[in-house]
């Protein structure tokens, strides 16, 4: 086991008080298959003598036991004040949610509060570990002197399994204590190890923060973003307005309940994490505006997009951290060359137009290119991807009618995102969703399976749940 998690085990003795025999067989199953030793009583006054005479790390107390047989002035509260006050030992509070205990406690060992924390009956698995993992590494922070106060505007959040087992960090990873409150778990080249991993997920944690000034360092130093641009934050209430609309329109136009909890989650922080970092980066922040103001629909489809290559680009083995946020902050911009296409044909299907109309529109992902290549803040790679964005494999695509050979993955991706979130709310994301994605997904299969290799459609509807 590796220093880290020996510390982590370090802090592993847990009294358990609870008066019920069957809760305490509950909590110490739990506990000892997560790596605990647990200390049982059940009583306050025992209690309070394990916690004087034993090394305690953490208590889990019953908030709502009743007043002890040896001394009849002992209160579930003042045993559980003591505990956190006197004796400095942090503390799991299990109360009844609604009740005037409640009330009490969350009061006296709510969220703010230091070294404490309150959790809600009828008891499940994942709030305890939770809950105790989290006052463990808090406290084990505070030993060493890394505690550091941010704002969550601070930080954009990264998954566990985008750092990279056995490699050096090349940032430092922060751990979200509660509002405004988060720790630095480890610091910049440190190595994040198979044991590391394996304590966090078998904790239920999987989401860090990522300082953003140092993830646009990152992104930089990878050639996500072009060497020397100039890094300026928005407003905190402008990101935060960016990001609810993105969340916002996700949930709207581009969930379904069959897509995994962990999935969605996983897709969900690389696209808001992608936005966030391309909302410091001013020409990059403008064009977004800009597309925000004049194409609101477009930006709606491609926020649908960038949630779509999100949960796909793993489907199809593309892991490397900086080729996600690459292809994200592709799917973001890759439609902004449809500015300059005329208003005209907007409202007429596609059998309507007319050549010089269909010229122009299988000329926008050239022009996509050409806008950002004048921000000089993306790479080549990227804006290649960008640029291929309507090619396929039968060779029909433009605006270069390429041969699936010549077709990037990245780019093959961002493809078939496009193509379904077209479906889902047309191309100028003119439509309200009056399909399901299933249904979608369906009319991909049925329509469009000439375009794209047999294998990713299968997976994509595989990650949607259709598969």
């Amino acid at each position: 086991m590796n220093k880290s998690t020996d510390e982590m085990h370090q802090l592993s003795r847990i009294l358990v008080v609870y008066e019920d025999d069957g809760v305490q067989r509950f909590l110490k199953k739990t506990l000892e298959t997560h790596g605990y030793e647990v200390v049982e009583t059940e009583s306050i006054s025992a209690g309070r003598r394990a916690i004087e005479m034993e090394h305690i790390d953490l208590v889990i107390a019953d908030f709502e036991m009743n007043r002890d047989v040896e001394d009849r002035s002992a209160t579930a509260e003042a045993f559980c004040l003591e505990a956190k006050d006197l004796f400095k030992v942090p503390i799991v509070v299990l109360v009844t949610p609604g009740t005037r205990a409640h009330a009490i406690a969350k009061r006296n060992f709510g969220a703010e509060k230091d070294r404490a924390a309150v959790v809600l009956k009828p008891l499940s698995i994942e709030g305890i570990v939770s809950s105790v993992a989290q006052l463990f590494l808090q406290q084990k922070m505070k030993r060493q002197g890394a505690e550091k106060v941010y704002r969550d505007e601070d930080f954009c959040p990264i998954l566990l399994e985008d750092l990279g087992i056995e490699k050096t960090l090349p940032f430092a990873v922060y751990l979200r204590l509660g509002t405004d409150r988060s720790i630095c778990f480890k610091g910049k080249s440190d190595v994040w190890t198979v044991d590391d991993a394996r304590v966090f997920e078998t904790r239920g944690i999987r989401t860090f923060q990522v300082l953003r000034g140092e993830f646009a360092i990152w992104l930089q130093s990878n050639r996500v973003f072009e060497k020397g641009i100039k890094i300026v934050p928005i407003s905190d209430d402008a990101r935060k307005k960016a990001l609810q609309l993105s969340r916002d329109t996700v949930m709207e136009y581009f969930y379904d309940v069959k897509i995994q909890k962990r999935k969605l989650e996983a897709a969900m922080t690389v696209m808001e994490t992608a936005i966030s970092s391309c909302l410091d980066v001013e020409p990059l922040s403008k064009i977004f505006q800009t597309m925000l103001e004049s194409l609101p629909g477009v930006t709606k489809q491609s926020i649908g997009v960038c949630f779509f290559v999100s949960l796909l680009s793993r489907e199809q083995q593309i892991r490397s951290p900086h080729t996600l946020f690459q292809l994200a902050i592709a799917a973001i911009y890759h439609n902004i060359g449809l500015r300059e296409v005329s208003e005209g044909i907007m409202s007429k299907p596609r059998s309507e137009w007319t050549l010089e109309q269909l010229k122009a529109f299988e000329s926008h992902p050239s022009r996509s290119c050409q806008i950002l290549v004048e921000t000089q803040t993306l790479s080549d790679e990227l804006l290649q991807w960008i640029l291929q964005h309507h090619e396929n494999i039968a060779g029909t695509g433009f605006p270069h009618r390429l041969q699936r050979s010549k077709i990037s993955k990245p780019a093959a991706v961002l493809a078939l995102a496009e193509r379904f979130a077209e479906i889902v709310v047309g191309t100028w994301g003119e439509e309200e969703k009056t399909i399901s994605l299933p249904q979608a997904w369906s009319r991909l299969q049925a329509l469009h399976s000439k375009e794209f290799d047999s294998e990713s459609i299968t997976a994509f509807g595989q990650v949607l749940g259709c598969g």
